[in-house]
């Protein structure tokens, strides 16, 4: 009996040493993502899907990172940007295909087209909770097209240049 009520006190007091505080909700904002929706070149205001569009991240020696969107047709993409330290200037840079038709070797084929873009920005770290602890903020956010013969992406608008939230897209792509 004795025994019995020492472990009883003991997961009561277990139960009650963890606070509220202690978990972070899923309803707290965290670090947003980068939000790119895509538009009509000839009618900027009209949404335009891409389609079978992939999504590769690749590292500042152009090397491919990871993928992460394959073969989908969307308007609207919601992209990780990279943080590398606060307050300094830092890119990530994404190769967007469209029409990516793979191969058997999982290579794009001749119909794909690739496009690069460089998203520049100024990562800034905000203190939410003593359970969620920090989150990354991105101030002056700038978006280059590298261009080529056979450019896809023919136009872009900064709709939002410092990125706290993912409500709304930051950045709009011409096609």
């Amino acid at each position: 009996m004795k025994r019995t009520s020492v472990l009883l006190l003991l997961l009561i007091g277990l139960v009650y040493t963890c606070e509220r505080d202690d978990i972070c909700p899923e309803s707290t904002a965290t670090t947003p993502r980068l939000i790119i929706e895509f538009n009509d070149i000839a009618n900027f205001e009209d949404s335009k899907n891409v389609r079978q569009l992939t999504v590769i991240g690749i590292d500042d020696e152009g090397n491919n990172v990871n993928t992460l969107i394959s073969r989908t047709t969307t308007n609207e993409l919601a992209l990780p940007l990279r943080i590398v330290t606060e307050g300094e200037n830092t890119t990530s840079r994404f190769k967007l295909i469209r029409d990516a038709d793979f191969d058997s070797d999982n290579n794009p084929n001749t119909t794909s087209n690739t496009d690069i873009i460089t998203i520049t920005y100024i990562p800034e770290f905000v203190y939410v909770n003593r359970a969620c602890g920090f989150k990354s903020i991105f101030n002056s956010i700038g978006v280059e097209i590298e261009s080529d013969d056979n450019q896809w992406i023919l136009g872009r608008t900064i709709n939002i240049e410092n990125i706290e939230n993912e409500l709304n897209a930051h950045i709009t792509l011409f096609h």
